[in-house]
């Protein structure tokens, strides 16, 4: 038997690119943690370079840790301004035209929108982005409230914050204006989900983030390694639009009649007044009894979280009232149409069943903490059924005539409840 021996050159040669290898590595290491440093120590850098397409970083521009908010605002004073909104969930795949339009925002110092009212304060509204949003600063909730109630608001609602964080901004922001009417909004959509995400949060440990928010709780090389995955998974992003072709979609006509043949998976029609009007849903009813969800965790949070506000209110002199604010999917599901996406149709005929748990469940909670509650959900059904557009059919959130029918409603309440 003979043995064939290899050359040595072949050997250099692999062991050149190892080296090679492992120098762009450690060059990759070194940078990346450099100006993750620099980053960390100085944040305002993060203003005058533009990485907003990476998760990590701008968050890091955006928000700073707060040890019981979770995180704050960084910066005062500011202004959001698009010129073509379409809605915070649209994209061109789903083959829908929809018109857009200018959405301008402004924030004060200390991370609300802007208000027209000065003190004092007759009312708070507290809550997350249903709160904070409007296509201008004088056609937000508290605004629109202000238009049809004749009385001074203050806006203090802040997206992606949930019950705890509103008990919390009561304390810090609400406490002390003397104001007469406490409103806190629970949106049926992931307000019980980020009650679990704070708690989580609150515990600590490996895996507790709030969300995607790695601002604060996790250490210098855990918070390294999150600003790394996200770059190179931007970077992954690109590489991949760059080498894929987007598949042309139909364009979606409104109108009954109108319609194109095929209707994007994810897409629903909904009827409305002889129309198919395309929404995208992006928040489902959980599947669960209004029983079961009261006795989940974050239910029990829930309940405590109503009980404390109610307590904190009443020792303020202040009327507390609960806003209780439902899903495009509790308000239009049961309006679907057959020739909705495919995905969309098995998606929602087994969310019918379920979609007065949550309000169900909110009733039995302040019934038990004896707070007056404000159910959105059978007067926006009834809306619907008169044909109303109350949300951006691409987007999470009410559009000016879901806001304006939300603060005709609180503006009735209000009037109707005896002073003290």
């Amino acid at each position: 038997m003979t043995f064939k021996i290899l050359p040595t050159s072949l050997s250099s040669a692999a062991r050149r690119t190892i080296r090679s290898l492992l120098f762009l590595v450690y060059l990759l290491f070194v940078t990346t943690f450099a100006l993750f440093s620099l980053f960390e120590f100085f944040p305002h850098l993060l203003n005058s370079i533009n990485l907003q397409s990476i998760r990590y970083y701008a968050q890091a521009a955006e928000y700073s840790a707060d040890p019981t908010l979770v995180f704050v605002p960084r910066l005062g004073h500011k202004v959001v301004h698009v010129d073509e909104f379409r809605g915070g969930l649209y994209s061109p795949r789903f083959g829908v035209e929809v018109p857009s339009m200018p959405y301008h925002a402004s924030y004060t110092d200390t991370g609300f929108r802007t208000n027209s009212s000065t003190p004092p304060f007759d009312i708070l509204l507290i809550g997350d982005s249903f709160i904070e949003v409007g296509e201008s600063d004088d056609s937000t909730l508290s605004e629109l409230l202000k238009q049809e109630s004749g009385l001074s608001t203050l806006n203090l609602g802040r997206g992606w914050y949930g019950p705890p964080q509103y008990l919390e901004v009561f304390k810090r922001y609400g406490l002390g204006t003397k104001a007469h009417y406490a409103i806190l909004a629970f949106f049926s959509g992931n307000d019980a989900e980020d009650t679990r995400q704070y708690m989580r949060w609150q515990r600590g440990g490996k895996g507790g983030n709030y969300y995607s928010f790695v601002v604060g709780r996790t250490n210098f090389f855990r918070r390294y390694l999150t600003a790394f995955r996200d770059t190179f998974g931007v970077i992954g992003d690109w590489g991949k639009r760059y080498f894929e072709r987007e598949l042309e979609t139909p364009t979606l006509a409104v109108a009954s009649g109108a319609m194109a043949k095929e209707t994007h998976p994810d897409v629903g029609l909904i009827r409305l007044n002889g129309y198919r009007v395309p929404m995208y849903f992006n928040y489902w009813n959980p599947h669960a009894t209004s029983a079961q969800l009261l006795a989940s965790e974050e239910w029990n949070s829930i309940r405590a979280v109503i009980g404390q506000f109610r307590a904190l209110a009443l020792e303020e002199m202040m009327i507390p009232i609960i806003v209780f604010i439902p899903t495009k999917a509790e308000v239009y599901g049961a309006r679907f149409d057959q020739q909705s996406g495919s995905r969309f149709v098995s998606r929602i005929q087994e969310q019918i069943q379920f979609e007065m748990n949550t309000s169900s469940a909110l009733e039995a909670v302040c019934q038990e903490q004896k707070v007056h509650l404000v159910n959105l959900l059978p007067l926006f059904q009834a809306l619907a059924g008169e044909g109303n557009v109350l949300y951006y059919p691409f987007d999470t959130h009410w559009n000016s005539t879901g806001r304006r029918a939300a603060a005709k409603a609180l503006a009735k309440v209000i009037r109707e409840i005896p002073q003290h």
